[in-house]
């Protein structure tokens, strides 16, 4: 918990919030806090800076002292230039101005009553990307000398309707709330691949908080202890899931079986926004697991339009059975890429394609719903075909669609490609050493026995020898760079340092507590500010 307001500032700066905003600005006391202490890019300032009617506030002066309050806020703010934008107008007539999950951080300190407060809440929500920060001041109910407040009233409700996490600051009186808002994850499998759905989620969970997972399990039923899973049973007997034939630990694509299930995945995603109501989310492949926090993709939230985001592709196009490419001695031929059949079937020019993308990672939100409902809609079209037509039509199952989709609607806007590819344990030991890039933030091709093996590999060997107050740490990774290193002891940090660390070598720590005092260490490693090591050990 954070003892005051000041403090909680600190958030900003550890969650790498860059867009924030302040409504109820008044003398830009708080503002100046914001300003000087976080690193935001930017803050808008939202205030109307005039007298309102029938409002008990102590702060609610008449419009000539309010005139005064305005210039001055502007002489204080000046100093930091573009970092500042004020608008002086109501927080309601300027909301509109503002696309959903435009800010990473928003603090409403307007109307303290609880009609306007709730109504403020409701309103602003949606304008804080997911993984941001939605917070407010005077965490109270009551008929106060300074006023009427309902503050408490709205944001218990609120967060009680959303099922969310509320955190107060830690003063007497004057409180702050703030939550972090979840980002929402979903997923999809057969029974088979059950257990990779499983190790993504706790990978995931290890590095991240305030994810909620999504599962759709298609014709099998689970039944989860994980606090922030829901799983969702969704059923089509047209898929045999059951007879869905392997070659060693890849699904065998000749089995039409395997290409239904890929092709139902735009099912998934129609059911997400159309049934579960979700406002926006995250969509992940189960044959994938993260490298380390994903927060840095959080991001692209602010960049999704009416079209769903995803990764720029390596390769301009795709070579499948060895066709795909249009050179040839006789020139270049458009018929001879793969997608060249459904792109004729949609009347898609063929200068609308660009680069091929990749699949696995998609951003999407409820303002993609035509474009869901379309893609959805092409993708059901595959159960009236043979094994051989639908290898014709989606040569790459739903990612075709996906790509010619994009295309048929000119959107060429992706996210970075984010997936290192791999095929064994060493690959991920390489990918730490010599072949780290911190852009990449997923393996992919994880598969059955292989993401077992990921998920249990021990990146780093840690013991702590309570007699000389020491605890030891190993790796057989050959980092040979900076680490941060940092012990926390229930909660609070005992060491922050930075090591050069190389495998095989034994690094001890010597925190300037007695180690035995804690009921757990917690050990967080960071690499160039990414977090790829998190573990728990109980004393």
């Amino acid at each position: 918990m954070y003892n005051n307001r000041n403090e909680f500032l600190n958030l900003i700066n550890e969650m790498n919030l860059k867009i924030g905003c302040e409504i109820g600005v008044y003398k830009a006391d708080y503002s100046l806090q914001i300003l000087e202490k976080t690193n935001l890019d930017k803050l808008y300032l939202i205030d109307p800076w005039r007298h309102l009617d029938n409002y008990k506030d102590i702060s609610n002066h008449n419009d000539d002292d309010f005139e005064k309050i305005f210039l001055d806020v502007y002489k204080k703010t000046d100093k930091f230039n573009d970092r500042v934008k004020i608008i002086r107008d109501s927080a309601e007539n300027f909301n509109s101005n503002f696309s959903d999950s435009f800010f990473d951080f928003l603090y409403l300190d307007a109307n303290h009553s609880y009609e306007e407060s709730k109504k403020d809440i409701y309103m602003w929500y949606d304008k804080v990307r997911p993984g941001g920060v939605f917070s407010g001041h005077d965490y109270l109910n009551g008929s106060l000398p300074q006023g009427e407040f309902g503050v408490k009233q709205a944001i218990d409700e609120f967060v009680q309707e959303k099922n969310l996490k509320l955190q107060i600051t830690g003063e007497s009186e004057w409180k702050s709330w703030f939550i972090v808002k979840p980002v929402n994850i979903v997923m999809y499998c057969t029974g088979h691949y059950l257990q990779n759905s499983l190790n993504l989620i706790e990978k995931m969970n290890e590095y991240n908080e305030n994810l909620i997972f999504y599962l759709y399990t298609l014709n099998f039923d689970y039944v989860s202890d994980i606090e922030n899973l829901k799983v969702i049973k969704i059923t089509d007997e047209r898929i045999k899931t059951e007879k869905i034939s392997f070659i060693y630990n890849y699904n065998n694509i000749k089995d039409i079986n395997v290409l239904l299930t890929v092709l139902f995945k735009s099912q998934i995603i129609f059911d997400s926004i159309y049934n579960l109501g979700l406002s926006e989310a995250i969509y992940l492949d189960s044959d994938i697991l993260p490298t380390g926090d994903i927060t840095p993709i959080f991001k692209y939230f602010k960049e999704i339009t009416n079209y769903p985001l995803i990764q720029d592709g390596q390769f301009h196009f795709v070579i499948k059975d060895g066709k795909g490419s249009p050179m040839t001695d006789d020139g270049f031929q458009e018929d001879l890429v793969i997608e060249y059949p459904l792109m004729k079937k949609l009347n898609v020019p063929f200068v609308n394609r660009v680069k091929y993308s990749n699949a696995a990672v998609m951003f999407y939100n409820k303002n993609c719903k035509d474009f869901i409902s379309e893609y959805n809609s092409i993708n059901k079209e595959c159960y009236n075909l043979t094994y051989h037509e639908i290898q014709h039509i989606y040569p790459i199952t739903d990612e075709t669609t996906l790509n010619v989709l994009l295309w048929k609607y000119g959107y060429n806007n992706r996210i970075h490609f984010m997936m290192s590819q791999i095929s064994n344990i060493n690959d991920v030991i390489n990918y730490y050493g010599k072949d780290y890039n911190n852009k990449m933030i997923f393996f992919h091709n994880v598969k059955l026995d292989l993401s077992n093996e990921i998920l249990n590999y021990k990146m780093f060997e840690l013991s702590i020898n309570f007699d000389e107050n020491r605890i030891y740490l190993i790796t057989d990774i050959d980092f040979d760079r900076n680490l941060n290193i940092n012990f926390y002891g229930d909660g609070k940090q005992l060491i922050s340092t930075t090591s050069n660390i190389v495998k095989d070598i034994l690094y001890w720590y010597e925190p300037s507590g007695d180690i035995k005092e804690n009921d757990y260490i917690n050990v967080k490693i960071y690499d160039n500010e990414k977090l790829i090591f998190v573990k728990n050990i109980k004393n």
